[in-house]
């Protein structure tokens, strides 16, 4: 979500999400799956194509 805030057009792509995070210590794509999974079923993310960007629950 945090990628999506500080992004100019208030979206980002899949692949700069797994760019981001891949030097993390806890990465897995399981992990990032399953996170992207949780977050556009509580409505927080939707997804456009290869973009994601804040969904209609998601507060500022």
């Amino acid at each position: 979500m945090q990628l999506v805030r500080k992004s100019p057009q208030q979206r980002v792509s899949l692949f700069d999400v797994f760019e981001k995070l891949k030097d993390r210590p806890w990465f897995a794509p399981k992990v990032i799956y399953f996170a992207l999974t949780f977050l556009y079923v509580t409505d927080l993310i939707e997804f456009d194509g290869v973009h994601v960007s804040a969904g209609k629950h998601a507060t500022n």
